[in-house]
């Protein structure tokens, strides 16, 4: 055919496409049938018969699949407003906008869809690259627009929670944060998202709890609002390359847009996007490594939701007094422990598989707040600068709880550090996390339990282990009475294990003796100071007493607490009370005490007067450090034994009682005395039972039993029941002759030694008759040999059997 007569066809075929609908022309092909039924269905012919200047995208649907594609709204992302002509189409993306959230609105433009030809110049359509389609019959023109036919439906963009929750950034950002902040207003708008990544450089992980918390809506919906134009939707296409654009989000200031010169890098707010034109169902995004800045003010309350205290801080926050301590962002350096909810105080599974280190089924913590009584409220709130950035054992922190039976004064938290987990409390509950939460003056630290109130002082000494003799030795049945109705005191008292020290004869002697009563009423008396006085607080001075006695206290170099010569113990120091304060000491301040007063106690004298008598002054036999111990025997032990200053070796005897040290219950160790080449130990016999034994020469089965012990400065006093004395050395015998006795001797000797002469002379004689006998046989036999020389067989001739 000639080309201007195939020219002439074609334009007439145009002229005739050209005077007819979109509809129309679809209906002129039995293959688009599914698809008209399909568009009467969702009630779109009528709307497409109205409009001009659109492009049908028509996919090849099949029979099959017409009730899946039903919905109106799907089929209005198939129409774009203006015509589509593939002429016009560049390797570069470019964004139409379609009917769909158009209809029935007031926005002018739709949801967006990409238009772009491949490297192999087929044109395809979609919202991104992955989820698009190959436009198979390209610009059939009609009168009200253009028909572009593809070979299935359109994918549908997701919705921005469906965005946030799938995609991944490129560089490794995931949106799960920004999911979570409830982000989205509706169709026609543009978001600026955040990655995860930014948002964790921006806030802190209690401020992003926050903003994910229930309580958190109304900062959170100001920092996404901050990151959205409402109701315009602004793709890189829509500004000038090499120009500035400002617009207005939500909320907060304008936010800048622009392309560099080559209209390939969109940048916002002077950052550069890392992906940019995502099509939203219902708008666009672009992705920022960084945040809009957003003023929020934070203050202890949001931390403390944040934290998970959710309760506590509800509990707090219904006091009038106290919401001023949570709300307000600066104010006096302040700390507070904030008891978990139960979701947050979980205990976490062990690595032997979700079981405790004994097998026990780890179970979750104590249920929330026991009481939400003011004053419980109060003592979780501690007020002082903080010095560290850490919480370290030993800290003690005024609370804002002022009790009356402190004077007015401020109770204290105490942080103890637990050495066998590693693990810090502040009184009896767990911190986990040792760092804390600061927010402008305040140190959030989370805790896994409510902090108990201090227990009065009775009460204190009871359940810390370790004060039973004390309590008993000063105040008898009259400590509850005592303690109890204490006001504001400071009580200092040693350990149940500085008693055992100081021995038994030594509370003898205070419970028994007048001089000793005296003694023990003093050391009452100077247990109990006035006001209180924490470990931190003492000075070097003396301090007063409730019965107005003094009590020297002294502070050493190493901030050692001394009273009266006593060390206070550093791991049972600042016990807290309601009415007052408890120290331990770690020994008995006795004072003075002697041998001498150890002696009455046991009521001993004997071997007293035998050391002095024999002038064995205890101070020069001390060891080297100053120590050393006295074996005392009982009066009746020494009756028995019988030694006085008359006996033979009585300083043997003594000096066996006087060691050069202490003696220790160790039956291992021996400790030297003060003869030479003698040791002494001990052994147990059962329970408390014990003997003292002797090592040495001469000393098998040498023991005595221990009775009592005290102690008198460093001298050491042992009661024994009987006296250590060597066993007798073995004498040689050596016996006394009369003269009788020797004559007797004499006479016996000289009768024995006839007797043997006799014995010998016979035996000489008896040997010479045996020595002549052989002779005579031994000449016969010569004589009869002869003979047979001779020739005369006969003559002399002996049978042998008669021989």
């Amino acid at each position: 055919m000639h080309p201007s007569r195939i020219l002439l066809n074609l334009l007439f075929v145009t002229i005739v496409t050209a005077s007819q609908t979109l509809i129309s022309l679809l209906s002129s092909s039995p293959s688009h049938l599914p698809l008209l039924r399909t568009l009467q269905r969702a009630r779109l012919i009528p709307d497409l018969n109205l409009r001009t200047n659109i492009t049908l995208l028509a996919p090849l649907l099949k029979e099959e699949d017409m009730d899946a594609w039903a919905r109106r709204e799907y089929w209005e992302y198939h129409i774009l407003q203006g015509e589509l002509w593939t002429g016009n189409i560049t390797a570069e993306d470019e964004v139409w906008d379609s009917r769909m959230g158009v209809a029935g609105r007031h926005v002018s433009r739709g949801t967006g869809i990409k238009v772009w030809k491949g490297k192999d110049g087929k044109v395809r359509v979609g919202y991104d690259s992955a989820h698009s389609v190959e436009v198979v019959t390209y610009d059939q023109q009609a009168k009200n627009g253009v028909l572009q036919i593809i070979d299935t439906p359109l994918p549908l963009p997701p919705t921005l929670q469906e965005f946030l929750r799938s995609a991944n950034d490129d560089h490794g950002g995931e949106f799960g944060i920004w999911s979570e902040l409830g982000a989205g207003f509706g169709n026609a708008t543009t978001y600026i998202i955040p990655t995860d990544e930014a948002m964790r450089s921006a806030f802190n992980e209690i401020e992003l709890r926050y903003l994910r918390h229930s309580r958190g809506t109304v900062d959170a919906e100001r920092l996404t609002s901050s990151h959205t134009f409402n109701n315009s939707v602004i793709y890189t296409q829509d500004l000038r390359p090499g120009h500035i654009s400002l617009h207005p989000s939500l909320s907060g200031p304008a936010l800048s847009l622009s392309l560099d010169h080559e209209g390939k890098e969109l940048t916002i707010n002077d950052t550069p996007t890392t992906k940019h034109d995502l099509i939203l169902l219902g708008g666009v995004a672009h992705v920022i490594p960084s945040i809009i800045p957003v003023e929020i003010e934070w203050t202890p309350r949001k931390y403390l939701y944040g934290v998970g205290a959710e309760e506590f801080v509800e509990s707090v926050g219904e006091v009038r007094q106290m919401r001023g301590w949570i709300d307000s962002w600066g104010g006096e350096e302040q700390v507070i422990f904030a008891v978990l909810d139960d979701a947050g105080r979980k205990v976490e599974a062990t690595d032997t598989g979700g079981r405790g280190i004994n097998g026990m089924v780890v179970q979750k913590a104590k249920r929330g707040l026991r009481s939400k009584h003011i004053e419980g409220l109060k003592y979780h709130f501690a007020l002082e600068k903080m010095k560290r950035d850490v919480l370290e054992g030993g800290d003690l922190l005024p609370s804002r709880l002022r009790s009356p039976s402190l004077g007015g004064r401020a109770q204290r938290l105490s942080i103890i550090h637990d050495a066998n987990n590693d693990k810090l409390y502040v009184n009896n509950a767990e911190i986990l996390d040792p760092k804390g939460w600061r927010v402008g003056n305040t140190t959030i630290y989370p805790i896994r339990e409510e902090i108990e109130l201090p227990p009065r002082m009775d009460v204190v000494t009871r359940i810390y282990d370790g004060f039973d003799t004390s309590v008993k030795m000063f105040w008898g049945d009259r400590e509850k009475e005592v303690l109890k109705e204490a006001r504001g005191v400071t009580v200092l008292l040693p350990r149940d294990s500085a008693w055992e020290d100081v021995g038994g004869l030594v509370r003898v002697w205070l419970t028994e003796t007048h001089k000793g009563k005296a003694r023990l009423q003093k050391l009452a008396a100077g247990a109990i100071l006035r006001n209180v006085t924490y470990s931190n607080e003492f000075v070097s001075r003396e301090y007063k007493t409730v019965d107005g006695g003094l009590v020297g206290v002294r502070v050493a170099e190493d901030e050692a607490v001394m009273v009266e010569g006593v060390r206070v113990d550093n791991e049972k120091r600042d016990l807290l009370g309601e009415n007052g304060v408890v120290h331990a000491l770690e020994n008995v301040p006795l004072g003075d005490v002697r041998e001498k007063d150890l002696y009455e106690a046991a009521g001993v004298t004997l071997f007293p007067a035998l050391l002095a008598e024999r002038n064995f002054s205890y101070a020069g036999i001390r060891g080297e450090e100053g120590r050393g111990t006295i074996l005392v025997p009982t009066d009746a032990a020494v009756e028995r034994a019988g030694i006085n200053n008359e006996t033979e070796n009585i300083d043997q005897v003594l000096r066996l009682h006087l060691l050069r040290d202490d003696v220790h219950a160790d039956t291992e160790t021996r400790t030297p005395t003060h003869e030479e080449g003698y040791e002494v130990g001990v052994d147990r016999v059962h329970g408390d039972y014990w003997n003292i034994r002797l090592f040495g020469d001469r000393t098998e089965n040498v023991y005595a039993r221990m009775l009592n012990n005290g102690r008198a400065g460093r001298t050491q006093v042992i009661l024994i029941d009987s006296v250590l004395s060597l066993r007798p050395e073995p004498r040689s015998f050596t016996p006394r002759l009369s003269v009788g006795a020797w004559v007797g001797i004499a006479i016996g000797g000289l009768v024995g030694l006839l007797v043997l002469v006799a014995v010998l002379i016979w035996g000489v004689k008896r040997v010479r008759r045996r020595i002549l006998s052989k002779n005579v046989h031994a000449e016969a036999e010569r004589e009869r040999l002869l003979s047979e020389e001779d020739g005369d067989p006969d003559d002399g001739y002996v049978p042998s059997e008669a021989r």
